[in-house]
């Protein structure tokens, strides 16, 4: 009988030790089961975790029990010296923090949440924020419903990463070093931004053009990227998404020789570019042990302002020229509209 007791004692201490710490109310979610307080048909909610302190009151007695939470399992509640089902408590106080919140069970109902949620804390508040609007008066829903929503939320995304830090491979190919942040938000969108910076590759004269600043001109400068992703609406297609995206990006070079095919001349000049373009992406994004692979399409336009700061020029038949008997620089504006066809392969990781 005594070594029976001792054993019972020890798996009771192992059951409960996780509960009993000193953090009360600071528990990961995964150290215990939890519930969570809802108003059904708005968005207001509260966690109910172990290590939280709390009063009820139960049948007929007029008074409050205090307790602290050891354990949840289910809809019922563990303490010291006893327990009690959800279902049989009358009147419900919680404390979070020094802060006592009074809940009203008459407009307010327990929800057990689904196991998924144990463990990422942001996947708790997407769900917090989403039974309100479809929990029953009793606390129950619909886990089809929850299951179709949660998997078009991580659409694209695991649900412990909700940062994603990545880098565009194929802009190396034009000199252009970029870095870019995206950022998840409960439903199918995300945020991404980033900027970077073009490099000069110097090769001597080059053709005159509207249409590109690439790595055959000797252009260098900062560019931004947003854009806002919007993924997939279905589970077969929950990792494609569609990107509004803008870029921004300011490039310069100077006293360097610019080829004008159309006038068969060389001019020495500065040249400066605004260039602001937008397009609509379709991408495909896929996470797999926190690395991102993003790969995507878009078509558009780019605006381009181009100023030039011109000193002289040479022409095959007469040779070198001034613009004018003073030998000052003679300046050239453009304004270019002109189509953008964008294709990135973004690597990266999650965090």
């Amino acid at each position: 009988m005594v070594f029976r007791s001792v054993v019972s004692f020890i798996f009771t201490v192992i059951i409960l030790l996780p509960c009993a710490s000193g953090n009360q109310g600071h528990l990961s979610i995964a150290d215990s089961g939890l519930l969570v307080l809802t108003k059904p048909g708005t968005l207001e909610f509260m966690v109910i975790r172990c290590g939280d302190k709390v009063a009820f009151k139960k049948g007929f007695s007029d008074s409050y029990t205090e307790v602290i939470i050891e354990r949840i399992s289910s809809d019922t509640l563990f303490f010291r010296n006893g327990m009690i089902h959800t279902g049989r408590i009358l009147a419900f106080s919680l404390w979070h923090g020094n802060h006592k919140y009074d809940i009203d069970l008459s407009t307010w109902v327990f929800v057990i949440p689904p196991p998924d949620v144990y463990g990422s804390t942001p996947l708790l508040n997407v769900f917090c924020s989403w039974i309100g609007k479809h929990c029953n008066s009793d606390g129950s829903y619909d886990v089809m419903k929850w299951e179709y929503y949660h998997s078009s939320i991580t659409a694209g995304h695991d649900t412990t990463h909700w940062n994603f830090l990545k880098f565009d491979m194929l802009r190396v190919l034009y000199l252009q070093f970029t870095a870019m942040y995206e950022r998840k938000f409960p439903g199918n969108i995300s945020l991404e931004v980033g900027g970077g910076y073009q490099v000069r590759l110097d090769i001597g004269s080059v053709p005159f053009t509207y249409y590109g600043e690439n790595p055959f001109y000797p252009f260098s400068g900062p560019l931004l990227i947003a854009g806002v992703k919007f993924y997939g609406l279905s589970r077969l297609i929950r990792y494609v998404y569609m990107e509004p995206q803008v870029i921004y990006k300011y490039v310069y070079f100077k006293d360097d020789w610019y080829e004008d095919p159309s006038e068969s001349t060389s001019i020495f000049q500065d040249q400066y570019r605004n260039v602001a373009g937008a397009t609509i992406n379709f991408g495909f994004q896929k996470i797999s042990t926190g690395m991102v692979v993003d790969m995507a399409f878009g078509v558009g336009f780019k605006y381009t302002q181009i100023h030039q700061v011109c000193y002289y020029y040479k022409e095959p038949q007469s040779g070198l020229s001034y613009y004018n008997a003073e030998h000052t620089p003679v300046t050239k504006d453009e304004d270019v509209w002109y189509p953008l066809i964008n294709l990135s392969v973004k690597l990266g990781f999650g965090f």
